[in-house]
């Protein structure tokens, strides 16, 4: 038996030079964007969207390194880790401060901080609450401003006077405010116009943040930060932050409308395959890509395995994480000699079905009828060899193998053959525990 190392993520998304590795052409369409931006007179957001796993963080760390490269003043922001921050609005200034910092540009710094500080005082969270009880008394809620607070004390004044007094208060108070915004937007535009390229901020795993600061996120960049010269690139699960919107703001917002309000214009991350077209089928080439950090000498293992995963990825929608996870399952699966096609399946439904996997665990018949229906779907080719097998296999543990037709006894033939005598009736059980192996990232 041949030693195998399992599939570690690299930490870093980067090689020694921007786009290193770059299989899925990717690099093109940095290029394209790089363009694209070069050409804008005003500020813009642009939203990179693709699911969970599909390279959304390596596209917006190399393109970021491309940009530094170039001479772009750039900035790449972990939204994730920063969501324990009251608001988004002191997190982005503080790396528009920071990169004033690294730009020596110390008249920036300081006149970022002065005009944030004022915004900050005039314009962050105002958590008072006010409410008039059935008594007509004025309640003060927790966490009221201290202005209201002086408003209650020591008063005599009926109920409408002391919500006039601090109504007139604040009404007084806009206009200060807006000339506080409109101070901070004019330094920063000051800021940003200082060079010949464009300001290019990215933010990235908005999907991963808690609902309320991923939605102030995109709100602050249009109310604060919409100065000419500044692009954002906002990396996310497009599907996802619909998903915080509506928890924001209610289910029956038009989350797609509101979203188009704040980001200029979004692109999917491509993602190419497809044997059917005869272009190179990305699946496959990236799990080659995998398996070349192995040690694992079974070649004919390996290529049954990731001609099958191809397939099966491709019709389940499994993204490259997913295919790391495949392969790392692989590896403790060992060994598992000729039948790795089988494994293949089992592995993409362990990871992109795990609902109809845990009903296969259980020899449940409600797990094969599921199972029957995704093979049988018009995306999956009956011409890929194994899929006539495995309906084969699953109308068998349906039927309890009696009552097989010829063609279907000849199918499980063809299985006991496959995988070296053990007995179809056997087999999705022998699989499983090979590979019921919980992997988290």
């Amino acid at each position: 038996m041949s030693d195998i190392h399992l599939y570690k993520r690299p930490p870093a998304y980067l090689g020694s030079e921007p786009f290193e590795g770059d299989m899925f052409e990717r690099q093109a369409l940095s290029k394209r964007l790089t363009g694209y931006i070069d050409r804008l007179k005003d500020g813009c957001v642009i939203g990179i969207d693709a699911p969970w796993g599909d390279g959304k963080s390596w596209f917006g760390r190399n393109w970021h390194a491309q940009l530094l490269k170039d001479g772009y003043p750039t900035i790449y922001l972990d939204a994730f880790e920063n969501d324990f921050s009251d608001d988004p609005f002191v997190v982005i200034t503080s790396e528009l401060v920071a990169i004033a910092d690294t730009l020596k540009d110390g008249v920036a710094k300081t006149a970022l901080i002065d005009k944030a500080k004022l915004v900050g005082k005039r314009l962050l969270p105002f958590t008072a609450k006010v409410v008039v009880s059935a008594a007509g008394k004025l309640i003060v809620g927790e966490g009221a401003v201290d202005e209201l607070k002086d408003v209650m004390k020591g008063t005599s004044e009926d109920i409408g006077k002391a919500v006039e007094k601090y109504v007139e208060s604040r009404l007084e108070d806009h206009e200060l405010s807006r000339k506080s915004v409109q101070g901070y937007r004019d330094v920063l535009t000051e800021f940003s116009s200082k060079h010949d390229k464009r300001l290019v901020f990215f933010i990235d795993e908005l999907d991963r943040c808690k609902p309320t600061f991923a939605v102030q996120v995109i709100e602050r960049i249009k109310h604060f930060f919409d100065v000419p010269n500044l692009i954002f690139v906002l990396l996310l699960n497009r599907t996802q932050l619909e998903s915080a919107i509506k928890g924001v703001y209610g289910e029956s917002v038009n989350a797609n409308a509101y979203l188009a309000k704040f980001v200029h214009f979004s692109l999917a991350l491509p993602k190419k395959m497809g044997t059917e077209t005869g272009s190179q089928d990305y699946n496959r080439a990236y799990l080659r890509k995998l398996f070349e950090r192995h040690a694992y000498k079974d070649a004919q293992t390996i290529q049954d395995f990731v001609d099958t995963m191809a397939h099966f990825a491709r019709w389940l929608r499994l993204s490259f994480r997913d295919l790391e996870r495949s392969v790392t399952v692989f590896g403790l699966a060992q060994p598992i000699g000729t039948m790795s096609p089988y494994v293949a399946y089992l592995i993409a439904l362990k990871i992109g079905r795990p609902e109809i996997y845990a009903l296969l665990t259980r020899d449940s018949k409600d797990g094969h009828n599921a199972a029957l229906e995704i093979l049988s779907h018009p995306e999956v080719e009956t011409n890929v060899w194994i899929v006539p097998i495995l309906k084969a296999l699953h109308d068998a543990h349906l039927r309890n193998f009696m009552d097989l037709d010829k063609e279907a006894q000849e199918l499980l033939v063809s299985i006991r053959r496959d995988v070296g005598g053990i007995a179809p009736k056997n087999l999705i059980k022998w699989i499983i525990n090979k590979i019921d192996i919980q992997i988290s990232d």
